[in-house]
């Protein structure tokens, strides 16, 4: 019994001793005392309690330290684990087990090795290592070995494949396009580019087991499909395993398995599932969706038995064969991560235990589940808050989020900790070098180097990288050479080398022998590429054709190869040979616009025009952007140019005798002609063909046009056919151009300026595949004659709209394959340029034409293209706890209310071409942590937080009242503002997002009326069918109201007046005093109240109300002195009614009449005024004269103005508006004008006493 017990009392503090060292140890890293935690890890490890935690601990103090024994560490502790792969898994990518890309030292190979053939092993981590085997030999130039490693994954590699179908911003995961019930080979499905597709086979298979989608469908923001036939002897559960690169879903017997609709890189068999297969034929079905955040989209699939090893005895087909459909009854449970369940199972056995919040992390972080490591690790950091190797833990994970904010936060966290850290010298390094301070760049470097060592490529980078900057040409020489000697895998320490010898040695093969060399025992394309070019020059083409075709060989798949290949046999003139590998790259692609391309202009080199024309047809077809092959094509098929039913004839003539012509304007310029051609192709692509002069009739003319830009984008291609100086002798003078940029030399008064210029649109995506356009026919400046052509195929549905004013009906005629619809116009009415005036587009001769089907086509597409962004993380679930913790919040307005003044408060609005896109908005995590975001992304944000709340909100996309109110005529995508709606009481409620100061509720004057397109949340939801105007009144309506208070002293008055300014005005107002100093506030106060007056006035004090808030209402109140400001007349003294807010000036309105539509709205901007002015006549004074009541209620305003006497000496004045705000036809501009002159008389009378 006593030895029992001293048995276990030895036990217990053998074990407590233990566990104090590896406690003290994380203590130590809570204060950032590296140097003893790693004494403390360090004697944990001889601890066989403590051995594998400190271990591990150590591993990941290696990697914030730059140290480089961690393999070492793995090797010292593999044989006591009893089971190793989840550690295996987690720290795969680490020093601790794979270390890099390069071929691999032995001591890693062997360890690989040894991982296959461990039994405690799992076969998911056993298969990794095969597969990194394999890119080992392959790297090593040792391919028949890579092969054989690949072989053992057993990975299905025979697959059918078929699209690409639209996914714009990963919005196709749940579109459930046709081929997921259409397996046969006769179903044709639409292609994203509306061509017609079908499954097929690739002829060429990947060997590595990875099926990489853009070997066989090169697409962007796609979703593609891949299908086997599985055959099984008899009915049995397998283990279906899937891993990949995008979005992913997979269907067994068209019953759906496994779902992972994030886009993430993950390695094989993240995700498993049991699933019944029948006897016979089954069918596998893998859906892969990517966006352009994914740049090498693919799968691998594998069939596993119940102990993760590959299933014996079925077989994998590509060829369909009849199968029978599923039932979730064949379906078994999903089967958790092996790794993932592990250290989940750890942390909730040994809570306290920071290592296995690390692992856990790492195994998210390699399958790029970045969210649930972050997670992981702030659950841990509220144990350890400054642990260290949480941090930088932390910190690789927010390098995966896109998100540099949050990564430069996190990391100035990590310098606040312990600013020695080699990852933070590094970066300020990087910055150092960025500023091009390379003393400093030296210090950092220094502080580095006990890290990095003498002879690492990390020195080597770091010395080429300064003495390039440096222009210390000599010692570059010896670095780069230095390096590759130490480091002779590293490619880019052998091209540095090998640029050296092409410049310095006079040996014309040394370049090529460097090369050679290097390939004995690595692999590289593009070095592999780089000698094949040298055996060119050298004259050798015989021993480039034998390199590049064993490379073929070895990816006959890869369609960079093959086209490369085609092209070598192209310049060589041996078509046979370049046509083998133009079919052999479509054997893979068999809709690829580029490989069916290359092929039509080698058979076009070997005389075949019927076929060439047939591959052509097909290139066009399936590459709509190929313009240069649409005008091969059409010359093949003996058809007019496009080009040549806008060419313009006789263009000097007319231009010559137009400038003969005597000058009839007093404009500062006209055109002679301006004639726009537009052709339209179905899937999108457009060619735009302009030609213009122009006379410049005065020295501003000249100005004006002496150089000039045409404006494109980077989805089209400007070619420049022609600029010119026409002197009025016919002299011709050619123009400078740069790009868009075109400069008009020697222009004077009387001359003429030409340009013809062509504009090449690409069409990309949903909405690329659609045009809209409208075309002005008159300016704002004389027109000789202006032209719109329009070419059309005949097929395609179009809508076309003309304005009313056109003086008459266009052309339209069939030409071919097109119908031309032509519009001329000779001396147009010029446009009339008033104040106040409507947009040109509702006032101008306008065409209008769309190919868009709908409204709702269009809200169907940003609800694709915006909403599947709105997706909720731990930066938005800590926003909204921010928003609602501790507030009992009851109803949906307080929600809303609280949402809105958060996002006021948080985000501010920033517009930059850089960092935002035209359409798509950014992640609300993105807008949260920048704290900055367009009016998308704040509308996005709140769509976000608002569903979380429960609240129904709607993205609403503006075209601002400024464009004009009835200006988009046709569907097109003219918006250029987004707002949102939210339901609140049965009623939709428009909030503008981007003005900080703006009331809840209230409406700024530019949405007022301004067309809209609501947005659905979802598909089929009833809404956004159709356009429609926003409300003409707000919640909250725009309104001043005023009360004043005059006293009489001696000359001068005695002020009191507050005013209240409500809705948009409130935000105006706060807007003009926002971020003032105490003097400029009282400035601009001063600039305010004096507007009545004509003399000084003396600001004795004022006040604000709800300045820095977001109110409804913003008051403030002044007293000051208007100095002489009584008027004497003998003994009657006049008082003026002081206002204030005026309604109107009459000099702003000419008496003569208007030929467009006046816009009250711009002028005013205020619903209503109240306005109460009582005026304190001095003691003894007698009224002599009251201004008479004025009383106006007509379809310009209601306004009503009463001044009655009180007593014998107080006078009130009260004065009620309400702006009717409409838009005045040009007939009754004189009538409104008329109304004006009553109002503006009534405000400029006086009060007469004695």
């Amino acid at each position: 019994m006593k030895c029992s017990l001293f048995s276990f009392l030895l036990i217990f503090s053998f074990f407590n001793l233990s566990a104090n060292n590896i406690d003290e140890a994380w203590e130590a890293l809570e204060n950032q005392d590296r140097e003893l935690a790693r004494k403390l890890f360090t004697k944990a490890l001889k601890q066989e309690q403590t051995r594998l935690d400190a271990a591990m601990a150590l591993t990941f103090l290696n990697t914030v330290e730059v140290n480089l024994e961690s393999f070492e560490l793995m090797q010292e502790v593999y044989p006591d684990m009893a089971d190793p792969s989840p550690y295996l898994y987690a720290l795969w990518l680490d020093e601790a087990v794979n270390k890099d890309s390069y071929v691999k030292e032995k001591k890693r190979v062997d360890f690989l090795k040894k991982i296959i053939s461990d039994k405690r092993v799992n076969r998911s981590v056993s298969g990794s290592a095969h597969y990194t085997l394999g890119m080992h030999y392959l790297l090593a130039n040792r391919r028949e070995d890579a092969w054989a490693n690949w072989e053992q994954i057993k990975a299905i590699t025979d697959w059918q494949y078929t699209g690409p179908f639209d996914n714009p911003s990963g919005s196709g995961y749940n579109k459930n396009y046709p081929p997921v019930q259409l397996a046969a080979p006769d179903a044709v499905f639409q292609s994203k580019g509306s061509y017609d597709i079908q499954w097929f086979t690739p002829k060429y298979k990947q060997k590595e087991g990875w099926a990489a989608s853009q070997f066989c469908i090169q697409s962007s923001e796609s979703v593609v499909y891949l299908q086997t036939f599985v055959t099984s002897p008899g009915e049995r559960t397998v283990t279906v395993s899937l891993g990949g690169t995008g979005q992913l879903k997979l269907w067994a017997n068209d019953v759906l398995a496994i779902e992972q609709p994030e886009e993430r890189r993950t390695d094989m068999d993240l995700m498993q599932r049991r699933v019944k297969l029948k006897k016979g034929v089954n069918r596998i079905l893998v859906q892969l969706g990517f966006t352009d955040n994914t740049n090498y989209p693919n799968i691998l699939v594998r069939l596993l038995d119940e102990n993760g090893q590959p299933v014996e005895g079925l077989t994998c087909s590509s060829k369909y064969q009849p199968y029978a459909k599923g039932s979730t009854a064949d379906l078994g449970e999903l089967i958790p991560h092996f790794a993932e369940a592990f250290f989940k199972k750890k942390i909730e056995d040994e809570p306290r235990n920071l290592i296995n919040y690390l692992l856990l992390a790492k195994t998210y972080y390699r399958s790029k589940n970045t969210e649930q490591a972050i997670l992981t690790l702030k659950k841990a950091l509220a144990t350890a808050p400054n642990n260290i190797l949480l941090h930088h833990a932390l910190l690789e994970n927010f390098s995966d989020l896109d998100n540099r904010t949050e990564l430069i936060r996190q990391l100035e966290k990590l310098r606040k900790l312990d600013p020695g850290l080699p990852l933070i010298l590094a970066y300020d390094l990087e910055i150092s070098f960025s500023n091009e301070d390379y003393e400093k760049a030296d210090e950092l470097f220094g502080q580095l180097r006990p890290y990095i060592g003498d002879s690492s490529e990390g020195y080597f980078d770091y010395l080429i990288r300064i003495q390039t900057a440096r222009k210390e040409y000599a010692a570059l020489l010896t670095t780069v050479k230095e390096a590759f000697k130490k480091h002779p895998n590293n490619k880019q320490y052998l091209l540095y080398n090998y640029r050296l010898l092409k410049k310095t040695d006079p040996d014309a093969k040394a370049p090529a022998a460097l090369l050679e060399k290097y390939l004995k025992e690595n692999y590289s394309h593009s070095v592999v590429r780089q000698l094949a070019s040298e055996y060119i020059k050298l004259g050798n083409r015989g021993k480039a054709e034998k390199l590049l075709l064993r490379e073929l060989d070895m990816a006959p798949y890869d369609y960079i190869l093959t086209s490369q290949m085609a092209k070598f046999y192209y310049e060589q003139e041996d078509y046979e040979r370049a046509l083998e590998m133009a079919e052999m790259r479509l054997a893979n692609m068999p809709y690829n616009a580029a490989a069916l391309k290359d092929k039509a202009y080698i058979l076009e080199a070997m005389g075949r025009e019927e076929e060439t024309i047939a591959a052509f047809e097909k290139a066009v077809l399936y590459g709509k952007n190929l313009f240069k092959e649409r005008k091969k094509l059409r010359q093949l098929q003996g058809k007019k140019p496009i080009l040549s039913y806008f060419k313009k004839d006789k263009v000097y003539d007319e231009i010559n005798a137009f400038l003969s012509r005597p000058i009839a304007t007093d404009d500062n310029y006209e055109y002679i002609f301006y004639e726009e051609n537009m052709a339209i192709f179905e899937g999108g692509a457009s060619l735009d063909y302009e030609t213009l002069a122009i006379r410049v009739l005065t020295e501003s003319g000249v100005n004006q046009w002496k150089e000039t830009s045409i404006g494109y984008n980077s989805n089209q291609q400007l070619f420049i056919e022609k600029a010119e100086v026409i002197k009025q002798n016919g002299e011709r003078i050619l123009a400078e151009t740069n790009d868009n940029q075109i400069v008009f030399p020697s222009l004077e008064i009387g001359d003429a300026i030409l340009v013809t210029y062509r504009l090449e649109s690409y069409a990309f995506g949903k909405l690329g595949q659609k045009h809209w356009f409208t075309w002005g026919g008159n300016a704002f400046v004389p027109m000789g004659r202006s032209i719109f052509r329009l070419l059309v195929p005949t097929d395609l549905e179009i809508d076309i709209l003309e304005n009313p004013l056109l003086p008459s009906k266009h052309i339209a005629k069939k030409t071919e394959e097109f119908t031309l619809h032509e519009w001329t116009l000779t001396e147009p009415e010029k446009c009339s340029d008033e104040p106040w005036m409507p947009a040109f587009s509702e006032i101008g001769i306008c065409v209008d034409y769309s190919t868009v089907p709908s409204w709702e086509y269009l809200s169907d597409w940003y609800h694709d293209l915006g909403l599947s962004v709105s997706k909720e993380d731990f930066l938005l679930d800590e926003a909204y706890d921010r928003i609602f913790a501790g507030k009992n919040l009851q109803t949906d307005q307080e929600k809303a209310i609280a949402i809105y003044d958060y996002l006021c408060e948080n985000v501010r609005y920033s517009s930059v071409d850089f960092r935002q896109s035209n359409y798509v908005p950014q992640k609300p995590s993105l807008t949260l942590s920048t704290q900055l975001g367009d009016c998308k992304d704040l509308s996005l944000l709140y769509h976000t937080l608002a569903k979380k709340a429960g609240l129904n909100t709607h993205l609403v996309l503006v075209n601002l009242r400024n464009n004009g109110e009835e200006t988009m005529r046709l569907p097109s995508m003219e918006f250029d503002h987004c707002i949102i709606s939210i339901d609140l009481d049965g009623k939709q409620l428009f909030q503008e997002l981007t003005s900080e100061k703006l009331p809840f509720g209230a409406m700024p004057n530019h949405l007022i009326n301004a067309q809209a397109l609501v947005i659905p949340n979802y598909e089929g939801e009833a809404i956004g069918q159709q356009l429609m105007h926003l409300p003409r009144k707000a919640e909250v309506p725009t309104e001043i109201h005023r009360k004043t208070t005059v006293a009489i002293n001696g000359k001068n008055l005695e002020i009191n007046t507050q005013l209240e300014a409500k809705g948009d005005r409130a935000g105006s107002h706060r807007y003009y005093f926002l971020g003032l100093t105490k003097e400029q506030t009282k400035e601009k106060m001063e600039g305010l109240l004096n507007r009545p007056f004509n003399n000084h006035l003396e600001l004795e004090d004022f006040q604000f109300q709800n300045l820095d808030s977001r109110d409804p209402v913003f008051t403030y109140t002044a007293d000051f002195t208007a100095q002489n400001e009584l008027i004497s007349l003998g003994n009657l003294k006049a008082v003026k009614v002081p206002y204030f807010d005026l309604l109107f000036d009459l000099d702003d309105f000419p008496n003569k009449e208007r030929k467009c539509p006046l816009l009250y709205w711009v002028y005013e901007n205020t619903e209503a005024y109240s306005t109460e002015i009582v005026l304190d006549l001095p003691d003894g004074s007698t009224l002599v004269e009251l201004p008479e009541a004025v009383d106006i209620d007509n379809e310009f305003i209601k306004y009503q103005l009463v001044i009655e006497k009180v007593t014998d000496q107080k006078v009130k004045v009260t004065r009620t508006v309400a702006t009717q705000r409409t838009n005045i036809p040009a007939e009754r501009y004189l009538d409104f004008r008329e109304t004006i002159k009553q109002i503006v008389e009534a405000e400029d009378k006086y009060v007469v006493f004695k």
